[in-house]
C-alpha cells in the first residue's frame, strides 16, 4: 500500500527539490544558460569586482557573447545590492536620490535599486559631485549600481524593459575584464564639474575624446571554429573613450565580443560593426567551409559538456550497484520502473525484498517513500513524526538538476534517482 503522507506538501517540496543549487553556491553565470527573451542583451553585475558585463545572443539564441564591460559601484556592506535574478523596469532621464542629490539615465531593476550615473548637485550635467566619480570601482552606493554617464546612458537607451539582470559575486571580473575609468580620478581638479564620459556636446572633456579610429583589418577570412582579433587604434593619438562596441550582423556566421575577438561559426559572409564614440568602422568577415584535406580528427567539433547526471550514474557503476551496460547507462532519462528500483535497493541495502515486483512505473513520491522504508531497516531510524520528504530534506538528498515542471506524481527518471542515491550513499558511506 502506498504511503501518501501530506501529499500537498510533497508536491510542493518535490517541485523544488530537484532544481539546481542556487547561484550563490555555484557562482554559475546565468547568461550562458539562458535563451533569448526577445531582448538583445543580458546584464551581469559582479558585486565583488565592481564590474558589469553585458552579453548578447549567439547563433543558437543564448546570451553567451560578451559585448561590453563597465566599471561600477554597487552597494556598501551596510546597503548591499541584492543578489539574484531580476529584470529592467521603469526608466527616468533624471531623478532625485537619497541625500537630495540627482542622477541621470536611470534604469530600475529591483525595487528601489537602479542603474544610473554618478551623482550631481542638481539635475544638470555641469553639477557633478566629483567624489562619486572617483569612488567608481568599489562599493559606494545605497544599493543602486552607479556607472560612468556614458555607460548608464547606453543601458538606458539599449536595454529595454524586461532585459534580464543577474547580480552575483565572483573573483573573476568577467570575460572582458575590469575596465578603468576614462579619467583615473578627476576629483577636486574637475573644475568644470562634468562626468568625463557624458556625451552631451557641451562637455569640456570633449577635447580628450577619440574622434576617429582605424582597424587592424578591413576583411578577415576564417574557417568555422577559428578566431581572430580586431585591434583598434584611436585617433588622435593619446585620446580615449570609455567603450568600443563590436557587433556582428549575422551570429550564425561569426560572433564578436567587446574585446574585438571574432569567432567563426558557419560558412557565409557577415559584417562586424565597430563603434567608438561618434566614429564607426566596419570589417567584413568571410567564413569558408573547411578544406577537404582537413582530417576528420581536425574537423571534429569540440566535445560537448557531460550531461548533469554523468557523475551520479558513474558512481552507481563504480560501486557495482548497476552494470556498465544497464538501462541507467543506456537510457538515463527514461522513467524508472518499480522493478528496477527494487532490484537496485536489493543491491544497495543487501536485503531480500518482500514487496510485490509488478514492473510498473514509479512516481517520485513512491521512490522517496521506498527509500525512506529501506533506510529505516538499514542505517537510521527516522526521527519520530517526520514525513519521508522531511527526512530526505534533512539529509540533503533532494537536490539535483532542473528538468522542467516536476510534479510529485510524475514518473521519476533513472538519472534523478541516481542523483538522489549518489547523495544517500555519500551521507551513509554505503
Amino acid at each position: 500500500m502506498k504511503h501518501r503522507v501530506h501529499a500537498a506538501l510533497l508536491a510542493v517540496l518535490l517541485c523544488f527539490s530537484l532544481l539546481p543549487a542556487p547561484a550563490e553556491a555555484t557562482e554559475e553565470i546565468a547568461a550562458h544558460s539562458t535563451r533569448g527573451n526577445g531582448n538583445p542583451y543580458y546584464i551581469m553585475v559582479n558585486r565583488k569586482m565592481s564590474t558589469v558585463t553585458v552579453y548578447t545572443l549567439d547563433e543558437n539564441g543564448y546570451y553567451t557573447v560578451p559585448v561590453r564591460a563597465m566599471l561600477c559601484s554597487t552597494g556598501t556592506p551596510q546597503h548591499a545590492t541584492p543578489k539574484g535574478n531580476c529584470a529592467i523596469g521603469r526608466k527616468y532621464r533624471w531623478h532625485q536620490m537619497l541625500g537630495g542629490v540627482y542622477a541621470q539615465y536611470l534604469s530600475q531593476f529591483r525595487g528601489s535599486c537602479l542603474f544610473h550615473s554618478v551623482c550631481y548637485a542638481r539635475p544638470k550635467s555641469d553639477t557633478l559631485l566629483p567624489g562619486y566619480y572617483d569612488a567608481l570601482g568599489s562599493p559606494a552606493s545605497h544599493g543602486c549600481v552607479r556607472l560612468q554617464t556614458e555607460d548608464a546612458k547606453w543601458i538606458y537607451e539599449n536595454c529595454a524593459e524586461g532585459t534580464y539582470v543577474t547580480i552575483y559575486d565572483s573573483n573573476d571580473p568577467g570575460e572582458l575584464g575590469k575596465p578603468e575609468k576614462m579619467v583615473p580620478a578627476p576629483g577636486a581638479t574637475n573644475a568644470c564639474r562634468w562626468d568625463p564620459t557624458d556625451p552631451e556636446p557641451e562637455n569640456p572633456w570633449w577635447e580628450s575624446w577619440t574622434t576617429d579610429f582605424s582597424l587592424s583589418a578591413e576583411t578577415v577570412v576564417l574557417v568555422p571554429g577559428e578566431t581572430a582579433s580586431l585591434e583598434l587604434t584611436r585617433e588622435p593619438a593619446g585620446s580615449t573613450y570609455p567603450t568600443a562596441m563590436f557587433l556582428s550582423d549575422a551570429p550564425s556566421v561569426a560572433v564578436a565580443d567587446g574585446a574585438g575577438r571574432i569567432r567563426a561559426v558557419g560558412a557565409g559572409v557577415c559584417t562586424v560593426t565597430v563603434s567608438c564614440g561618434e566614429a564607426e568602422k566596419r570589417c567584413t568577415v568571410v567564413v569558408t567551409e573547411l578544406p577537404s584535406a582537413v582530417s576528420e580528427a581536425e574537423a571534429a567539433p569540440e566535445p560537448t559538456a557531460e550531461p548533469w547526471y554523468a557523475s551520479d550514474v558513474s558512481y552507481l557503476c563504480e560501486r557495482g550497484f548497476v552494470g556498465n551496460g544497464s538501462v541507467f547507462v543506456t537510457a538515463p532519462e527514461a522513467p524508472l520502473t518499480r522493478a528496477e528500483t527494487l532490484d537496485l535497493f536489493r543491491t544497495i541495502f543487501r536485503v531480500v525484498n518482500a514487496v510485490e515486483d509488478d514492473g510498473t512505473p514509479l512516481d517520485r513520491t513512491e521512490f522517496i517513500e521506498l527509500l525512506y522504508l529501506y533506510s529505516a531497516l538499514r542505517v537510521e531510524a527516522p526521527i519520530g513524526g517526520e514525513t519521508p520528504v522531511q527526512w530526505a530534506m534533512r539529509l540533503e538528498l533532494l537536490y539535483g538538476h532542473d528538468t522542467g515542471e516536476l510534479g510529485a506524481n510524475e514518473p521519476i527518471t533513472r538519472a534523478q534517482a541516481a542523483a538522489i542515491l549518489h547523495r544517500y550513499c555519500v551521507v551513509f558511506n554505503q
